[in-house]
């Protein structure tokens, strides 16, 4: 059954503070990179949601935020493993210094239609304790632009609903 791709980002807003493991390729990445994990969060409003990679590329990234002198962005990675995601086959991290804002349409056309969005895990697969460690990355990082942190601080309290 093949469901619009726009069907199926709407579904990622609806909720508020409803976290999802999707996996795509971004279409504002290299044509060779490969289809990544990423990581949403619903703001409940039906339009928005934030947008965060995983990456395997931990040490690439701990060098680039060592070079910039930005030790709270090598804190702003949270690790994930197959305990968390058995889908996760090798070690990797939520680069939440990378965490954007986008409406669900936004999202739609950076998803490269010849290859499918798969939902690999919902909001009841995170935990607490990995909900939590997201939210207060993103929140801390230096990289993070204001407008993201401030709309976090005000989803803080559906956080509490939504496990």
């Amino acid at each position: 059954m093949n469901v619009p791709i726009e069907a199926l980002t709407r579904s990622l807003c609806n909720g508020k503070a409803e976290f999802n493991l999707i996996h795509f390729k971004d279409l504002k990445l290299p044509p060779n990179a490969p289809a990544h994990f990423h990581v949403t969060i619903s703001l409940g409003d039906d339009q928005y949601l934030l947008l965060c990679i995983i990456t395997s590329q931990m040490q690439k990234l701990e060098r680039i935020y060592r070079f910039r002198n930005q030790q709270g962005a090598i804190d702003s990675m949270v690790p994930l493993s197959s305990d968390d995601f058995p889908t996760l086959s090798i070690g990797c991290v939520v680069n939440c210094n990378d965490t954007e804002l986008l409406t669900r349409d936004e999202l739609a056309r950076r998803i490269d239609p010849s290859i499918s969005l798969d939902f690999i895990s919902f909001n009841p697969s995170f935990s607490d304790v990995l909900k939590n460690s997201i939210i207060n990355a993103i929140d801390n990082s230096p990289i993070v632009k204001p407008n993201i942190q401030k709309i976090l601080r005000q989803l803080r309290s559906g956080l509490a609903t939504c496990s």
